[in-house]
């Protein structure tokens, strides 16, 4: 499976491209409010192992526009999002089809887009937001050989008797690679066989002032803790993980991340902490990543 690091910036890259020079992130970035491809596609594309392409359509959506205003916005940003790819789909290692509607009757609209993108030439994964519908039996049936699963309205996804009789098939009848968008969940992505999925976790834990953490004496098979690292004497939100005062594998963390990446406790407490948060938690990931291939290779779950 390939853990995509959904808008990474190019700085955190470099930091990672410092570290690990022998192991580069899979990222994955927007067309919405992407201020300058080339960084990616063309400037630092050595330091990425796999580069794709999203529309960006969620995040319009979460601005809050609806009704008419939506629809234009929605138009406005389909038509750069064809332009960009008539001149830059080959700099992808492959891109998601425009789907600016995600409820469960969304098919018919975004199945219009993905046939407009075709028609040009385009080669592009279409998103399904309905697992119970005809979307996917009308991919699989067309000889797609990747599908995208984006929110599904009123499905949770992170239930493995919800997710595994849509993916299983996929894989082991059809050999369909299948995308989860925004779900890295460990004890769902251990036993799917997806090929990738992708996630912002990674920034919105560091915004929040947490750092994540696999660790293997936890006897979960799920072995993330996260750290939340108060500035304060209090924690406010409880949900924001172990105050790091009381987390008791707090020494091995520290020697974690400095035997294998150099990153200093200094680092994630000083003024430069926001960034250094990050690149803690991007390198979770790709050692998420690893654990999880090497348990999926167990499972005979190969991808070419």
């Amino acid at each position: 499976m390939k853990i995509y690091l959904s808008s990474l910036p190019i700085k955190v890259l470099d930091m990672i491209s410092e570290r690990m020079p022998h192991r580069k992130p899979n990222v994955l970035v927007t067309y919405y409010g992407l201020k300058d491809p080339a960084a990616y596609t063309i400037e630092n594309r050595e330091k990425i192992e796999s580069l794709i392409l999203d529309c960006g359509a969620f995040s319009l959506f979460n601005k809050g526009l609806r009704g008419e205003e939506l629809d234009f916005a929605a138009d406005k940003l389909f038509r750069g999002f064809k332009a960009h790819l008539t001149f830059a789909s080959h700099l992808y290692d492959f891109i998601f089809s425009m789907d600016d509607e995600f409820g469960p009757d969304s098919f018919e609209h975004n199945l219009d887009r993905l046939h407009i993108l075709e028609d040009a030439g385009l080669c592009v994964v279409p998103v399904v937001h309905n697992l119970t519908n005809q979307e996917i039996n009308y991919y699989v049936s067309n000889a797609y050989p990747c599908i995208a699963i984006g929110q599904c309205q009123g499905v949770n996804r992170e239930d493995l008797e919800v997710i595994s009789p849509v993916v299983d098939p996929l894989y082991w009848n059809h050999r369909v690679k299948v995308h989860m968008f925004g779900m890295t969940t460990p004890n769902v992505t251990l036993h799917i066989p997806a090929y990738s999925c992708d996630s912002k976790t990674w920034l919105d834990y560091a915004f929040r002032g947490c750092v994540l953490y696999w660790n293997h004496e936890n006897n979960n098979l799920d072995k993330t803790d996260t750290i939340y690292l108060s500035n304060s004497n209090t924690i406010k939100d409880k949900n924001l993980g172990v105050d790091y005062r009381e987390y008791t594998h707090l020494d091995n963390f520290k020697q974690h991340i400095f035997n294998n990446y150099g990153i200093t406790w200094s680092d994630i407490m000083g003024n430069k902490r926001q960034i250094y948060r990050m690149l803690v938690n991007c390198l979770y990931f790709l050692e998420l990543e690893e654990t999880i291939n090497t348990h999926h290779k167990a499972m005979d779950i190969v991808f070419p």
